[in-house]
């Protein structure tokens, strides 16, 4: 899809590119967080990351962000079934590769504000750190 050539696509790509800056403000708090291990809550942690990834997979696809939404569905694959049935700790063994990935999609993040799909992010080897997790 050519979102320049239309000006209504693209005052609405434009309009969810504006909205990433308040989810990359949220993902990195829960970087953060998970960094500093100073997490009064974990299950409302990673709900919240979970959250932030399962919008970002259904909705980055659509304005042509296939990396985001690539990393999106990683994240929400890995937390929504740990969230669900209550398995996430701040165990080292999770947060380590959790972190990573959560780096990743900030990266994509901030590549998408930039209108950049950041392709090259396809093969990054953080993005399969959580399989088999």
């Amino acid at each position: 899809m050519d979102w320049d050539s239309d000006p209504d696509l693209k005052k609405i790509r434009q309009d969810f590119i504006d909205s990433l800056s308040e989810r990359l403000e949220d993902l990195v708090r829960i970087i953060n967080a998970m960094n500093s291990g100073e997490v009064n809550d974990w299950k409302q942690l990673f709900t919240d990351l979970h959250f932030l990834a399962h919008k970002l997979a259904g909705t980055a696809e659509s304005y042509g962000f296939s990396v985001l939404t690539l990393i999106g569905i990683e994240l929400d694959d890995f937390l929504g079934e740990k969230v669900i049935h209550g398995r996430l700790t701040d165990d080292r063994e999770i947060l380590v590769p959790l972190i990573k990935v959560s780096e990743l999609l900030k990266e994509a993040l901030e590549g998408a504000i930039e209108t950049n799909d950041l392709i090259e992010l396809k093969s990054d080897p953080r993005l399969h750190l959580l399989r088999g997790l």
